[in-house]
């Protein structure tokens, strides 16, 4: 049994007499590093100990390092190992099998930290390990960050933090030197990676920011935005808004989104996509004031259907690898017949889009389509017909879909640059 003690910044002050008392009846006792205070602590009281020091240098990254602790400790059948922070967020603890460690926790870093800058508001806690990992901070809460052991790590975790704070944001900056003497300082977030020294209890806090001062905005922002804006005080115009009187807006913003991407101008496209999200999260308002759905089922729903939908990347989606993706489409809507298939085609299309879909919709279903030549062929007919009535052209409109589709070219996007050459025309 491996009996893991939290040794808090690794003060001897800061052990529980629950840990002191483990350590001393302890056959073995294996430190994480002998860069803590706690080591002469046991100097002094005889207490035999061996660090794992030498792990760190042949390890190339968090991953192999925690590999090599674990072998290393399994290799004892019965130890003490010391680390620092509350040990419960140590990341070689976590590699750790649950069934063969008992933890004595202690006082962690960020608590330390916190209760010397007088920081009184909950917080978020993380180790440095986890954000280079992916776990980022948001500027929602308040939050602190240890382990900042070295300039590289400081490097890193503020790329990191600036993409979400600025690089100019004011931090609370804490350290303690060997023997344990506390101090902090208030620093701007590029200068985090220019201290003079680092080590495990380098920490960097963080403030929650208000909506005023939020350097880049989030998910959760837009719908505290929306949520305000269509609340009872809000803005009178959103506040009133209904599903159906939106209906035009979006696909108006559809639009605009096709538009720019015409257009190649990729700043105008991450805004309009902007505005598309806008009516996603008002749709997502409005559903919540009445109790029919939020945000947070629009992202259920997307995600679960993309899991299902891919099987071959998701080993715990419920549709069959063999599926094709039409097929599964139907089996999520419960569609059975390519009739069924094709009523379920939005009729708010525009036309020329929309006999394209059940065109392609009947091709998937089985149902054989006319080939190029007989589209010619029966365009010629129309053609010859004396009716040019508004069925007849209907039938004509319908065929030049059909033949577009059977030389590969989209009719939207044809006849969209065959007007824009018309444009063109007149204007010289």
């Amino acid at each position: 049994m491996i009996t893991v003690i939290g040794a808090g910044s690794g003060k001897p002050e800061n052990l529980t007499l629950d840990a002191l008392n483990k350590i001393e009846q302890a056959k073995c006792v294996i430190l994480r590093t002998s860069k803590m205070p706690v080591a002469e602590l046991l100097t002094a009281r005889n207490i035999p100990f061996t660090s794992l020091d030498f792990i760190y240098e042949s390890a190339q990254d968090f991953d192999e390092l925690n590999e090599k602790i674990k072998a290393e400790l399994y290799s004892h059948q019965n130890c003490c190992y010391i680390v620092h922070g509350n040990a419960l967020d140590d990341t070689s603890v976590q590699a750790l099998d649950k069934d063969k460690i008992q933890i004595i926790p202690g006082i962690s870093v960020s608590d330390c930290a916190c209760a010397f800058m007088g920081i009184t508001e909950n917080y978020k806690s993380f180790n440095s390990a986890e954000v280079l990992a992916g776990e980022i901070p948001t500027p929602h809460t308040h939050n602190v960050i240890t382990c900042i052991d070295s300039d590289f790590i400081a490097s890193d975790i503020k790329c990191i933090l600036s993409l979400v704070y600025g690089d100019e944001l004011q931090v609370a900056l804490y350290h303690e030197d060997y023997f344990g003497r506390q101090a902090s300082k208030t620093i701007q977030l590029f200068e985090l990676d220019m201290l003079e020294e680092y080590n495990h209890t380098t920490s960097v806090y963080i403030p929650k920011i208000d909506l005023e001062n939020v350097f880049k905005y989030d998910c959760r922002h837009l719908i505290e935005i929306t949520d305000k804006l269509c609340s009872r005080f809000g803005c009178t115009w959103d506040s009133v808004q209904t599903h159906e009187s939106l209906r035009p807006f979006i696909i108006e913003e559809a639009y605009e989104v096709v538009d720019t991407i015409d257009k190649n101008d990729v700043y105008a496209l991450f805004d309009e996509l902007g505005d598309v999200l806008f009516q996603v999260s008002i749709h997502s308002a409005i559903g919540k004031k009445s109790g029919e759905f939020d945000f947070s089922d629009v992202t259920d729903a997307i995600c679960r259907k993309m899991i299902n939908r891919h099987p071959e990347l998701f080993p715990f989606a419920k549709t069959s690898t063999e599926l094709s993706w039409e097929e599964k489409k139907m089996q999520e809507r419960g569609l059975k017949t390519v009739s069924d298939v094709m009523h379920d085609v939005p009729e708010a299309l525009p036309a020329c889009a929309y006999a394209e879909k059940i065109q392609f919709k009947a091709e998937k279903g089985g149902i054989e389509l006319p080939s190029l030549e007989q589209n010619i062929l029966a365009i010629k007919s129309i053609l010859d017909s004396a009716k040019l009535d508004e069925e007849t052209l209907g039938k004509l409109l319908f065929e030049c879909v059909a033949l577009c589709k059977n030389a590969g070219v989209h009719p939207e996007l044809a006849l969209n640059k065959e007007t824009k050459t018309y444009i063109d025309a007149v204007k010289k």
